[in-house]
């Protein structure tokens, strides 16, 4: 299936999937920037930008995780160092899979999505590793405050980025 290039808030994506995650991304008031660098060759399509670090963020068609675990191996050789997560065809618990990095190694597993208890945000939790809230820096015991509506903020994004016709 071939791309279709999306403009959502000023931005040309190279699909609509793309402008549906950033969509998405701004719904739950997590901050982005759209292929903003080149790491030895790959450019990724998203790094969300957290108080307490940074996300890179792979978009796939993807609607299964073994779909999903294609992408890693891009992402774990193109030099980056921190924290990634990659997301597919459609919002849902798990919304696809993150990793941390931790002495050389990557460690991926669900990226769970939810609220966090201390701040009440949403946020995503690595369901092994990594239970700090993204946003502030909280440690929630594996657990947070309650289960993200996702559908919701699927449907919303769908009807907000779809094809519109030029006037």
């Amino acid at each position: 299936m071939n791309a279709i290039e999306t403009t959502y808030k000023g931005y040309k994506f190279r699909s609509r999937l793309e402008a549906k995650w950033a969509n998405v991304f701004d719904q739950l008031g997590w901050q982005w920037e759209y292929e903003p660098i080149d790491l030895n060759g790959y450019i990724p399509d998203f790094i969300l930008l957290w108080p307490h670090g940074q996300t890179l963020c792979e978009v796939k068609p993807a609607m299964t995780r073994n779909e999903l675990d294609l992408a890693k191996p891009k992402i774990e050789t193109s030099g980056w160092e921190h924290e990634a997560m990659i997301v597919g065809g459609g919002v849902r618990d798990p919304f696809g899979v993150i990793t941390q990095r931790e002495s050389g190694s990557w460690w991926w597993s669900d990226a769970i999505p939810d609220t966090c208890k201390q701040c009440r945000r949403p946020t995503v939790f690595h369901e092994n590793g990594n239970w700090d809230c993204r946003l502030c820096g909280e440690y929630l015991d594996n657990s947070g405050g309650g289960n993200l509506e996702v559908e919701s903020v699927w449907a919303r994004a769908h009807n907000e980025t779809k094809w519109k016709p030029a006037r």
